[in-house]
């Protein structure tokens, strides 16, 4: 589940009595992981204060995202909104708005591919709302104009939780019940209006019976323009964002805009943003006197893929390269290549952009491109890392026969091999043998380390090393004849089994895990193992209703003929429920059983909806598994098995909830407005966007060890890991450029 909690700073229409409004939410835009346009359904909820469930009243919203992803709600009511984005296929995400009459923008909003085999998404469970446990911490004040005048509908809440909220009564007057966890010296009381500005106190460290009163300035600046795209288009549902000032909006269909109720005189700039256009910014002014700021017609330039064709050297693996695109200020894109050397980048802002081409362990090479004001892709130049040095060889076998046809494969040194079941390299070769068994390959890199593997069926690979440095010597490759392998599985009373799977690893030399081979038995029990090299062998033979049987062989050189004989005990399965401190099952908990004598691979399992789950295959003896749910903390059993079938009731201990909040501070000091902070626990992604003081909470995050990330930067070590282990901790973190 990916929680995003986004606090748009915003107001509501002040004045003697409440106002009723006509503004609405717009979505700025729903993508993938990828950047692309996602059709999504999104469910806004309005959630009751939990320090004055009384405040407003519960209320829902349902819409579907247009063919650009964008969206938009008529949420009237003032308070806080919890939005559910989902679409087939990917993650949920759960983004929170705090909202006003305004017409406001949250967004854009990424949703995650959900995991493979899922076959539905699921909503995320709600955040705990309503009142919490109070104790004795009561807060009273009133909103307020300068001149004295009380400020009704006011939204009023505190800074280190934002689900704290109330709106000011017709005198304006409010009273907020804190939770009794709340820390007066970590947070301030805010308050905002319509026409008037954002203001903030703060709170006493000791409360008294006196009123807090909170005044808010009049604001009667007004900024207006139009966006449109580089062919002169308007460009509807725009993001218009003055950070500084924590306001935005969204552009009309006809591609205009207009900020009202700004301070004056005030000047900065204001961000637009819109799904398939670079970001701009615009500068502004506005004065005390005038008919206010207009910033004219502002053009945003399409952005455009980077497309392009990679020639790799022979034998390199091109799904192992990746490609990144490095714009002056500091905005990254990287894609992987695709098997046929294809690749599509970005997409990306037109100018100048730095492409990186690496192998994940080295940058093969760099190249600067400009890329123009257009629609539509922009096609680079090809690509081609192939060197200049050719290896000259012949393949024979022991006799000195020369072996035709043989597969030459060629990659870098250390390089993993891909396999296929039958324990062949997955990819193609670099080139097969003549029939006088000679072979030619060209495009090596001098500077470079390269292995050489040579097969050929009926015989044993060969490996051969090749150092940096010019090759000029021709090689001669010399293969052993294989051994053939037989084997009979039966069960204790000696009947053959047919269609048991047997899985044969063979760890050959240069290979980090070996080649894996799966075969099946034939009617009689029977398996053959054609080419099996000289060396140390292990079988692992699965079959319904027995444990799983393991046997380790080793093959001398020269050895022609080996047969083995594997008999399989009934097996035991262990049949497990999995539930919480009350007896409550606990679905969908994961159960995983690592790799061991038991099992030959990792086990995966999910609980049913009544918390039940199975394991087949099992051997009497000792088994470790793992129990993990996102609400639960993770559970580690050791457990002796004994034959025949088991039962195992599972208890698991619900995860406490804590809160995480703090500022992200740019190099100067100054307030980091707009950036999106990650954090990583157990698997789970949540996100916050900081607001204008750069401000940002986490409501709810689990106990533990986090990470901490922030989109388009990184962190110092001593501010990326975190320890959360209070009921509320604060930070200050300090991004840096990558």
């Amino acid at each position: 589940m990916f929680l995003q909690s986004v606090l748009l700073l915003i107001t509501l229409w002040g004045g003697a009595e409440e106002a009723v409004s006509s503004a609405q939410v717009f979505g700025a835009g729903i993508v993938d992981h990828q950047g692309r346009p996602l059709a999504a359904q999104v469910t806004a909820s309005r959630v009751p204060s939990i320090c004055d469930p009384g405040a407003v009243a519960a209320s829902q919203l349902r819409v579907e995202s247009d063919d650009q992803g964008r969206f938009r709600l008529a949420a009237r009511e003032a308070g806080l909104w919890r939005l559910h984005l989902e679409a087939p296929g990917y993650l949920p995400l759960v983004a929170e708005v705090l909202k006003s009459p305004y017409d406001e923008v949250t967004g854009p909003f990424s949703l995650q591919p959900a995991p493979f085999g899922s076959g539905r998404t699921v909503v995320p469970p709600a955040r705990e709302s309503g009142p919490r446990a109070s104790g004795k911490l009561h807060l009273r004040g009133r909103v307020v104009a300068q001149q004295g005048r009380p400020i009704a509908a006011a939204l009023v809440w505190l800074s280190s939780d934002p689900s704290c909220y109330t709106l000011s009564a017709p005198d304006g007057s409010f009273r907020l019940a804190l939770p009794a966890e709340t820390s007066l010296a970590e947070t301030s009381l805010i308050a905002v209006a319509a026409g008037f500005s954002r203001e903030s106190t703060e709170v006493p460290s000791r409360l008294k019976p006196e009123l807090v009163e909170i005044a808010l300035r009049r604001q009667t600046g007004r900024l207006q323009g139009r966006v449109l795209d580089s062919q002169g288009r308007a460009i509807g549902l725009a993001t218009v964002t003055a950070r500084s000032l924590g306001r935005a909006t969204a552009t009309n269909q006809d591609g205009t805009f207009v900020l009202e109720s700004l301070p004056v005189p005030t000047k900065g700039a204001i961000e637009i943003t819109a799904i398939g256009h670079a970001t701009t910014e615009v500068p502004f002014r506005l004065l005390e006197t005038g008919p206010g700021g207009d910033t004219g017609d502002v053009v945003l330039n399409r952005l455009r893929l980077l497309k392009g064709h990679l020639t790799g050297r022979p034998g390199q693996s091109l799904e192992r390269i990746w490609l990144t695109a490095q714009a002056r200020s500091g905005a990254s894109h990287e894609t992987r290549v695709m098997t046929e050397g294809a690749f599509a980048l970005g997409p990306v802002a037109p100018g100048t952009w730095l492409i990186s081409v690496t192998d994940q362990r080295q940058v093969l090479t760099t190249f600067e491109v400009e890329v123009p004001v257009a629609e539509g892709p922009f096609l680079l130049a090809p690509i081609d890392l192939r060197g200049d040095q050719q290896i000259r060889g012949t393949v024979v076998q022991a006799g000195g026969d020369a072996l035709e046809g043989a597969q030459v494969y060629v990659r870098p040194r250390g390089a993993p091999v891909p396999r296929t079941g039958t324990g062949a390299p997955r990819d193609a070769p670099a080139t097969v043998t003549a029939g006088d068994g000679r072979f030619e390959l060209d495009g090596l890199g001098a500077a470079d380390a390269f292995v050489l593997e040579v097969r050929k069926d009926g015989f044993s690979s060969a490996l051969v090393d090749l150092p940096p440095g010019e090759r000029e010597d021709e090689l001669e490759v010399v293969l052993a004849p294989a051994t053939r392998v037989e084997g009979l599985v039966i069960s204790e009373s000696g009947a053959p089994l047919e269609g048991a799977s047997v899985s044969w690893q063979s760890p050959e030399r240069g290979l980090k895990n070996g080649s894996r081979t799966f075969l099946l038995t034939d009617a009689e029990g029977r398996f053959v193992l054609p080419s099996v090299v000289p060396g140390d062998h292990v079988l692992a033979v699965f079959a319904e209703g027995f444990a799983t049987a393991r046997q380790s062989f080793s093959i001398a050189t020269g050895e022609e003929r080996r047969e083995l004989r594997l008999v399989l005990q009934p097996e035991t399965v262990l049949a497990g429920r999995v539930v919480d401190g009350q007896g409550n099952p606990v679905a969908p908990a994961v159960v995983t059983v690592p790799s061991s004598v038991q099992l030959d691979f990792p086990v995966v399992e999910t609980t049913s909806a009544d918390g039940s789950f199975l394991l087949y295959g099992l051997q009497p003896g000792h088994l470790s598994l793992t129990v993990r749910h996102k609400e639960y903390r993770e559970l580690a059993l050791d457990l002796d098995l004994t034959a025949g079938r088991q039962d195992v009731q599972i208890v698991l201990e619900r995860r406490r909830q804590f809160s995480v909040s703090g500022f992200v501070l740019d190099p100067e000091g100054r307030p980091f407005a707009g950036a999106i902070v990650t954090l990583w626990n157990d698997g789970t992604v949540f996100e916050a966007t900081a607001d204008a003081r750069g401000a940002f909470t986490f409501p709810d995050c689990p106990e533990g060890p986090v990470l901490l990330g922030i989109k388009g930067f990184r962190l110092p070590p001593e501010e990326s890991t975190l320890q959360v282990d209070r009921p509320h901790l604060g930070l200050v973190l300090h991004p840096q450029p990558r």
